[in-house]
């Protein structure tokens, strides 16, 4: 006669093994979205700094009357993280009336007689914006680009 005053051997081994694999389990799933908390926090610091450096590049464009061509590298501490931004400044291959009228993305009324003048539209320049943070193997990074105004002086508009 079997007795019924507790759990078998093998249904306390069963019992184990499956509270064991569960808590596994579990552990992997607290492990994620740690990371993706973390890489959260990561992007959103990496915005912070980026959009730190697009403030201060907008401003002295205004303040200097556009800006000049050149790189920088600035790094930011927050809360521990460190992000680093590069920045790069170059000139932009701004569209020139004449090609713009050939490529029919305007369109002249009336018609004009001779040759058309070959100068750019607006002296602007490229600003790109590379945040990275991390080490080793677990480094990312964000790439930020637009157009500013370029100093004048640095664009000669021929066919005047």
């Amino acid at each position: 006669m079997i007795s019924k005053k507790g759990f078998s051997m093998v249904e306390m081994m069963v019992t184990v093994v499956i509270v064991a694999v569960c808590l596994v389990m579990a552990l992997r799933v607290f492990s994620v979205c740690s990371m993706a908390v973390s890489r959260s926090y990561n992007t959103d610091y990496a915005i912070k700094a980026l959009d730190s450096v697009m403030n201060d590049l907008r401003e002295k464009a205004v303040l200097e009357r556009g800006l000049e061509i050149g790189t920088g590298q600035e790094e930011f501490d927050y809360k521990g993280r460190i992000i680093t931004v590069s920045k790069e400044i170059r000139e932009w291959e701004s569209p020139t009336v004449k090609s713009l009228i050939e490529s029919g993305s305007v369109e002249i009324i009336g018609g004009i007689e001779g040759d058309l003048p070959d100068f750019a539209i607006s002296p602007l320049v490229e600003v790109e914006l590379i945040a990275e943070w991390g080490q080793g193997i677990r480094r990312d990074s964000m790439t930020v680009k637009t157009l500013l105004p370029g100093k004048e002086d640095e664009y000669v508009m021929e066919g005047f």
